[in-house]
């Protein structure tokens, strides 16, 4: 996949309270959590393991949904190949997606239900990648620090709002987060919530 070009190197997530630091942070969780679910102990819980898969899925849901609200028009509107990066990431994210709905299908105890998590930790291991070494570098050197916060303030507000709690056992959510039910949908449930389709809770 070719996109806008920049030099190689993981952009710093402390250096700009912008989109940027905001998504990287958003990385990290996300990577922290399927280590967390693709864990062997894991496979022998079948509840614990899904609750993890359903922070799991309503957290990349959230994060997908961010960045084509957000980053993505940043891409578009700002960058050479921007157009081409932003729609190979909505790809990406429709593909993830489709992971997280066979996911819920499978039985945590399977040894599908552990395929399918390795598969999903690949996937956010190469969507961080990618951005951080060549799209968050290429929006820093060419958008001002001012577009980058107010995006950044953006994110911040609708991560705030998100449900980002899909089951009731999981602790330590932001204030304001709200619950959705976990269990078979909860990719499309999460999306309509998103985009004010779904009921508030």
């Amino acid at each position: 996949m070719s996109g806008p070009e920049a030099e190689p190197g993981i952009v710093d997530p402390e250096a700009e309270p912008d989109i940027v630091a905001e998504l990287i942070a958003d990385h990290r969780e996300l990577a922290c959590l399927s280590k967390e679910l693709s864990r062997p102990e894991r496979a022998e819980d079948g509840a614990s393991r899904r609750v993890v898969a359903d922070r799991l899925t309503a957290a990349l849901v959230a994060h997908a949904a961010a960045e084509e609200q957000y980053l993505f028009p940043a891409a578009r509107e700002y960058l050479t190949g921007g157009h081409e990066f932003a729609d190979a990431g909505i790809g990406r994210s429709r593909r993830v997606e489709e992971l997280l709905k066979d996911l819920e299908q499978s039985e945590p105890t399977d040894a599908h239900f552990g395929d399918l998590s390795g598969q999903l930790a690949d996937e956010i291991r190469v969507h961080a990648e990618d951005q951080e070494h060549t799209l968050f570098p290429a929006l820093l050197r060419v958008c001002e620090h001012g577009i980058l916060a107010d995006l950044g303030v953006k994110t911040r507000q609708a991560k705030k709002s998100a449900p980002t709690r899909p089951h009731p056992a999981v602790p330590d959510n932001p204030v304001g987060s709200k619950i959705v039910a976990p269990g078979v949908g909860l990719v499309d449930r999460v999306r309509d919530f998103l985009s004010g389709r779904g009921g508030q809770g």
